[in-house]
């Protein structure tokens, strides 16, 4: 792009010293050019962002429907789905539409710039011969227009109005993503304990949505071992992440150590509380990297140590040890592995607070209930959302959600006094 920019202008400079009055003329049509061309580059950088913005719908759009496609089918939505997505790819061509307009300057610019000169040239041909022009001279001149001053034009509207356009509305985007907040959030309060307390908690997904978790109160002393239970669509995920301040409630406070959630300096809040889902993060890289990702400078002895607790030690041996490179989501490894991959990391991070929402729902009951008495016994406090009854049974405390009331005791004390535990129990068990 650059040489032929360079020789646009050297023909333009050769062309003054062979036909002045032809140099002039030619430099004041490609500066017209040139001027209707930055003229429109504002305008055309607008619809090229609509284009790219479309296509961000577009892929986050796909990405919904796809990840519910089972739901879509069971509820024979797909008419209504792939309308949801024919919308947005409506919108983008039209956006595309829309930026191809802009893109036709490129034929006025030619015209001005490349083929105006030429035809001036053309036409002027007898008047400068009669001036004392050699045929030569004119053949030369002709040549600088055609093998110098054309070829840096059109590069300079192609690769201007395409490559250099969709780079800057790319670095645009980016920049408008990744910026820093103008001001710095200020420091947050230093929780000293990990106790959490959910006090007369309520959160609703939505202002006219009935509310998923409802004047909900919970203590969670350090180091407490506690079981969350309940059919499905009682809000136990939602409790999960409101707990780890993933979610803020609409009404009441959640605190971790006597400090507010929304007060606590996000830096300890991530580092002292973690939240392993059921959906299984296996990262491109060694399993030593996707080990001790939440604790960088873990040694041997501690991989070892976590390893072993969970029950993931037959898998390193398959796999050729820590040093193993593993695929994006982990390849070939079960569902299973992987989640004992996830529990191993969080079994070496620094957290005090661990939260498992249906995290082992993919393991051997025997694996679950080694995986979770192994993050049990490492210290600190183990939220479990049960995927079975007896991460209840192991539990110090269950709370169940089932109903306008939280109820929460110990297994046996819940056995035997609370019909509906009871039910649930029985209906686990069967």
């Amino acid at each position: 792009v650059r040489q032929l920019l360079s020789a646009g202008v050297a023909a333009l400079l050769g062309l003054a010293l062979l036909a002045p009055p032809l140099a002039l003329a030619a430099g004041l049509s490609v500066a017209l050019a040139l001027g209707v061309f930055a003229a429109t580059v504002r305008l055309q950088f607008r619809r090229y962002l609509a284009v790219v913005r479309e296509a961000e719908r577009i892929g986050e759009t796909a990405a919904v429907v796809v990840h519910g496609v089972r739901d879509v089918s069971a509820c024979a939505a797909e008419e209504r789905a792939a309308g949801t997505v024919g919308a947005v790819i409506d919108a983008q061509a039209g956006a595309l539409r829309a930026y191809a307009l802009t893109r036709l300057v490129r034929l006025p610019v030619l015209v001005l710039g490349v083929h105006l000169p030429l035809l001036a040239l053309l036409v002027l041909s007898p008047y400068l011969t009669a001036r004392g022009f050699t045929a030569g001279e004119i053949a030369g001149a002709a040549g600088y227009l055609v093998t110098g001053l054309q070829p840096g034009i059109t590069v300079l509207v192609d690769a201007g109005g395409t490559l250099l356009l969709s780079l800057a509305v790319i670095l645009g985007r980016l920049a408008e993503i990744c910026a820093p907040r103008a001001t710095p959030p200020p420091a947050g309060a230093i929780a000293h304990s990990f106790g959490i307390e959910a006090d007369r908690i309520t959160f609703a997904y939505s202002p006219h949505a009935a509310p998923v978790v409802r004047e909900l109160s919970l203590c969670v002393p350090e180091g407490t071992h506690l079981a969350v239970v309940g059919p499905s669509g009682t809000g136990k995920s939602t409790l999960a992440n409101l707990l780890t301040g993933l979610l803020a409630p609409q009404r009441g406070r959640v605190a971790l150590g006597g400090v507010p959630l929304g007060r606590l300096d996000p830096g300890q809040l991530r580092s002292a509380v973690t939240l392993i889902p059921q959906e299984t993060y296996v990262f491109a890289g060694t399993l030593r990297d996707n080990l001790a990702y939440l604790r960088p400078d873990a040694t041997a002895g501690q991989l070892d140590e976590a390893v072993a607790a969970v029950g993931l030690a037959d898998t390193v041996d398959r796999l050729g040890g820590y040093d193993a490179d593993l695929p994006p989501g982990g390849g070939d490894l079960s569902h299973g592995e992987r989640q004992l991959i996830t529990l191993a990391r969080s079994y070496l991070s620094p957290a005090a607070v661990l939260v498992l929402d249906e995290a082992t729902s993919h393991l051997q009951p025997a694996a679950e209930a080694r995986a979770e008495l192994a993050l049990a016994g490492r210290g600190g406090t183990l939220i479990v959302i049960a995927h079975r009854i007896s991460s209840a049974e192991r539990a110090q405390r269950v709370l169940l959600l089932d109903g306008p009331v939280p109820v929460h005791g110990t297994h046996e004390t819940l056995l035997e006094r609370n019909p509906l535990y009871a039910e649930l129990v029985g209906h686990w068990r069967t």
